[in-house]
């Protein structure tokens, strides 16, 4: 009776999580855009500060998603990435990418092409960023593309797992900055790679693959646009990710972010990875009181 009273149940895993999106504090519209649970945002829901809170069974992809080219075209291009994402989530969800990865390349590649045929239109150059993970009860895939942030937190301690793929990040693996003078530096948010705008060769960039995190025990996740990131140092990120459940998290992160000035579109999902093991331990504590 106590596991029924706290809604867990005999073999279930899942995911909490916590979306958000705001504009900032200085910006006059949100050119960012999530996806979470099968969905993206709509233009009327990045029209105002945006947060949802929720649960969700295995398997799950998450994304976050920074468009490039200012105002309407930058939005155009976040939305189209979004978008695209849940024509292909069944795919992706399919298979997990265990193999080939091909799912994943042509979805890059289907955001590359319409991106770009937005751009003939617009008369505009557009991109995005891009961060995803695709988690499953054993282990989460992420990719990666641009500045847009993936953070794990385990017993309290915040990893990135992403790459930043910026001129700034170069030149510190060259040794030419060290990491705080890159950030103060011009080069930091110079992306070297993004979705949609095609290289100087003429072609488009590529996501990223990066290490699998297999699951053993409870994970948090953070996927986070450069608002957060370039607002929020990361030992004030992992402070916040060590308490509380995904909502109070959630809105403590948004609160640092834009009360440190808010500088550019601030979005995030925080996302706890429950594997059975841990809910099947709860559930006993439960039936025992």
């Amino acid at each position: 009776r106590g596991a029924e009273r706290y809604g867990y149940f005999m073999g279930t895993a899942l995911i909490r999580y916590a979306a958000r999106s705001d504009k900032g504090c200085v910006r006059r519209n949100n050119e960012d855009n999530l996806f979470f649970c099968g969905r993206h945002l709509t233009s009327s829901e990045l029209s105002h500060p945006f947060s949802v809170d929720g649960e969700c069974p295995f398997p799950a992809i998450f994304g976050v998603f920074d468009g490039i080219g200012g105002e309407q075209c930058g939005e155009c291009a976040s939305m189209i990435a979004a978008q695209t994402l849940t024509i292909y989530e069944p795919q992706l969800l399919s298979d997990l990418e265990i193999k080939s990865g091909r799912n994943m390349y042509n979805y890059v590649e289907s955001v590359n092409q319409k991106i770009g045929k937005a751009t003939l239109v617009q008369g505009a150059r557009m991109g995005t960023t891009a961060a995803i993970v695709i988690v499953s009860q054993n282990e989460i895939r992420s990719y990666n593309v641009g500045d847009s942030r993936i953070y794990t937190c385990v017993h309290g301690k915040l990893k990135q797992i992403s790459e930043d793929h910026t001129l700034a990040r170069q030149k510190i693996d060259r040794k030419e900055y060290t990491a705080q003078e890159a950030r103060q530096s011009r080069d930091w948010g110079k992306l070297t790679a993004c979705l949609g705008i095609p290289r100087s060769n003429g072609k488009f960039a590529e996501i990223t693959r990066l290490p699998i995190t297999p699951v053993n025990g409870t994970i948090r996740i953070l996927l986070c646009s450069d608002g957060i990131s370039d607002m929020v140092p990361d030992n004030i990120i992992e402070a916040i990710l060590r308490f509380g459940p995904p909502n109070q998290a959630g809105k403590r992160l948004m609160s640092e972010a834009l009360n440190r000035g808010g500088r550019d579109n601030a979005s995030f999902i925080i996302a706890d990875v429950i594997p059975e093991s841990a809910l099947i331990s709860k559930l006993r504590y439960l039936v025992s009181i």
